[in-house]
């Protein structure tokens, strides 16, 4: 399962894994406008251009809603309608709600919660768990505040610059956050201990968490490195895009395309880790067993 297309100038900004019957590729090109593959071969199902002009209480919102699903059938983890982010559940009964500057609200089957806590500031980032709808929120004063089921959890002052936030990630029933830095990553439990932490790290263009939480996977915004660790925060494996990308077969001919000169800049993994990664206009899929792997400590006998 390996191969690499370009878009013909097209940027993704986003890349998602959904699905698993058959697993699909979502690729955002724009708020609106989303492109589906097939994961194992990158044929094309087609283009879903979603209406955005409806808001959260609106007349047309259910219908907004229903039209956020891959065409397996599997519902669309993120979209936007205007500046409207919206994370649905795997089921598709709960969403999250965020727009710049108000507040956040859990929709459970279209049972509204304003989800509210300890002097929760403006929101700059959120995590959510597609599977029990538990919420992770960074404050534009960095403090991160928690949520299970609408309820809030708690308020927990951390070492978080909101401005460098790259990824916020919950995983599924899982019993932390992950917050990714631009050079450092945290993994947070809901009691705001810090269980892992990576820091001073190479600065981070994109990064994923795999559904499960034992994958994460960072890209190096600087060398374009691909960097795969455990669910420890131990480094397993890593690569230059680049040569991912050149070990990935073409699906195109002939293959004189130009050659990316940035970093990733979208990345996703699934719980088998599959990877998914884009370089500019250029799309490559292929699996986290395949990086180069790392050499581990061993005890002393």
């Amino acid at each position: 399962m390996h191969w690499r297309l370009d878009l013909g100038g097209d940027w993704p900004y986003i890349v998602k894994v959904v699905g698993d019957n058959p697993p699909q590729l979502a690729v955002w090109l724009s708020d609106r406008d989303i492109d589906f593959f097939a994961l194992p071969t990158g044929a094309y199902y087609g283009r879903l251009t979603a209406a955005t002009d409806s808001r959260p209480g609106s007349e047309g919102w259910r219908v907004y809603l229903e039209q956020l699903v891959a065409p397996n059938g599997a519902y669309l983890p993120v979209a936007w309608a205007g500046q409207t982010g919206v994370y649905t559940s795997h089921d598709g009964r709960l969403r999250l709600y965020h727009a710049p500057g108000r507040e956040l609200v859990l929709d459970a089957d279209g049972q509204q919660t304003v989800l509210s806590g300890d002097g929760l500031a403006t929101v700059s980032g959120v995590g959510f768990d597609r599977e029990l709808g538990t919420v992770a929120a960074i404050g534009d004063d960095g403090r991160l505040h928690m949520y299970q089921q609408g309820v809030f959890v708690g308020t927990y002052t951390m070492e978080i610059d909101p401005q460098a936030v790259v990824t916020l990630a919950v995983p599924d029933g899982g019993d932390f956050a992950l917050v990714v830095e631009e050079n450092r990553v945290q993994a947070v439990t809901m009691g705001g201990v810090v269980r892992h932490r990576l820091p001073d790290l190479p600065r981070i263009s994109a990064a994923a968490c795999s559904p499960n939480g034992e994958i994460l996977v960072t890209a190096d915004g600087e060398s374009g490195m691909v960097r795969a660790y455990d669910a420890t925060l131990r480094l397993r494996a890593q690569e230059p895009a680049l040569d991912v990308l050149a070990r990935a077969p073409s699906l195109q001919l002939p293959e004189d395309v130009p050659w990316p000169q940035h970093a990733p800049h979208a990345l996703d993994v699934d719980n088998s880790g599959r990877l998914a990664l884009a370089l500019e206009g250029v799309l490559c899929v292929t699996h986290v067993r395949d990086l180069a792997p790392v050499a581990q400590p061993r005890a002393l006998l």
